[in-house]
């Protein structure tokens, strides 16, 4: 995932509704922007949003003093989700396909997200994506799976002999079978610092092999 200019406004709208959540003052507000401007100049349009996310956090953190602006509203919302929780819970019970259900919930889930959105109407934005289903495994296109036909293979310590020896050729190992046929691939070395994965043809969905660089 690349930045694109469309990000920038982005950037500075997320900047200063920080600085404003910590309690800065105008004259430090426009600090804090400032600061960011500056930095800017040096950040690659080929790095992700998230790495400058973490970069403006940073900057109002060291510019307000407060270590987290979003601590009331994290609060705010981990009440509200708890208090939403047996509702949720409900529905995975009724459902008449739960895993699937608690999925969808789960991903539902990442919409309670200040530092995207400063407004939230959580429980009809459940609904609305509930009744929109996934694009791949949608309700509207009858696309489903049987969860019994996947297994998951894992080697938590592939190479222990390397590993033995002090050798740093080794990794974790993980595998997905889908009807018996191995259809994705990762090993993660963390000593190299290296992640591989490939990808095979799941039908009815194609997939090119996954390369992953730095």
């Amino acid at each position: 995932m690349k930045t694109h200019l469309s990000c920038i406004p982005c950037f500075f709208k997320q900047a200063l509704e920080a600085a404003r959540l910590a309690g800065a003052d105008e004259v430090t507000q426009k600090k804090v922007l400032d600061e960011l401007a500056r930095l800017l100049g040096d950040f690659s349009l080929s790095d992700c949003p998230p790495q400058m996310g973490k970069i403006i956090y940073g900057l109002v953190r060291k510019i307000t003093g407060k270590d987290d602006p979003f601590k009331e509203i994290k609060d705010k919302s981990n009440r509200f989700a708890l208090a939403l929780y047996p509702e949720m819970k409900k529905k995975v019970e009724d459902s008449d396909d739960r895993l699937l259900t608690a999925v969808e919930l789960a991903i539902a889930g990442n919409i309670i997200d200040y530092g995207v959105k400063n407004s939230l109407e959580v429980e009809k934005e459940i609904e609305e994506f509930l009744n929109q289903g996934f694009s791949v495994n949608s309700k509207n296109n009858k696309v489903r799976f049987d969860y019994q036909d996947f297994k998951w293979i894992i080697d938590p310590l592939d190479g222990t002999h390397n590993y033995i020896k002090g050798i740093t050729v080794f990794g974790v190992s993980i595998a997905l079978e889908f009807k018996n046929e191995v259809v994705l691939g990762v090993i993660y070395m963390p000593l190299a610092k290296s992640p591989f994965a490939s990808i095979s043809t799941l039908s009815p969905f194609s997939f090119r092999p996954l390369t992953i660089t730095s």
